[in-house]
């Protein structure tokens, strides 16, 4: 049974932020490339959305009968998005919800900070009183 953890969600992830075409695609001398699925590793595979193959005939002008090519189409998971993700699971952008929550860590931080040092108190809070007899 497959576990889902966070840290094999981030290498899921990951597998697809760093996956390249460039792994799999072989360019020829004359500027023709072809895909080469036996240089793939299972990261590389992990990151492929969607694959199709057919054989067409197109005519060659060299001989009387039409030759067979292989046409293949590979498209890969989106790479921008896998890379967003990953860098708000490091932090390394903030996200709408994750503002909140950074600033109550600062705010910790401080307050345990300045504890430590011997700095302050902590100050209690202030209550808002009417004086009813004034009114």
């Amino acid at each position: 049974m497959l576990q889902v953890t966070p840290t094999r969600i981030e290498q899921e992830l990951a597998k697809i932020a760093f996956a390249s075409i460039g792994d799999i695609i072989t360019v020829q001398e004359d500027g023709t490339a072809f895909l080469d699925f036996s240089r793939a590793d299972c990261e590389m595979l992990a990151a492929v959305k969607r694959f199709s193959c057919e054989v067409v005939h197109q005519p060659d002008g060299d001989r009387d009968a039409p030759r067979q090519v292989l046409k293949m189409r590979v498209e890969l998971a989106d790479k921008l998005s896998a890379l967003d993700k990953l860098a708000r699971i490091h932090r390394m952008i903030a996200g709408s919800g994750d503002a909140a929550a950074i600033a109550v860590d600062i705010a910790e931080v401080i307050r345990t900070a300045r504890s430590r040092a011997g700095l302050c108190t902590p100050m209690p809070r202030k209550t808002l009183s009417r004086d009813r007899s004034a009114a």
